[in-house]
């Protein structure tokens, strides 16, 4: 009997084990995808500015070439 409790309190010590190690795994996930939103929406942003930068130059250069 006493080996029997042992067993499932081994068991019941790695099943915990499991799900701290899987409830890690997936906080890092969810971290690891919050950055990356982030980082993404950083990079619209900084795409969007070179984009109406070059969006100016070009107005500018029509208008250059209206001219003549």
């Amino acid at each position: 009997m006493r080996d029997d409790n042992r067993v499932v309190s081994d068991a019941m010590a790695l099943s915990v084990q499991r799900a701290a190690f899987v409830a890690s795994v997936g906080h890092c996930l969810i971290v690891k995808s919050h950055e990356s939103r982030i980082w993404l929406k950083r990079e619209r942003a900084n795409m969007a500015e070179t984009n109406r930068h070059q969006l100016e130059i070009l107005q500018e250069e029509n208008k250059s070439y209206h001219k003549w």
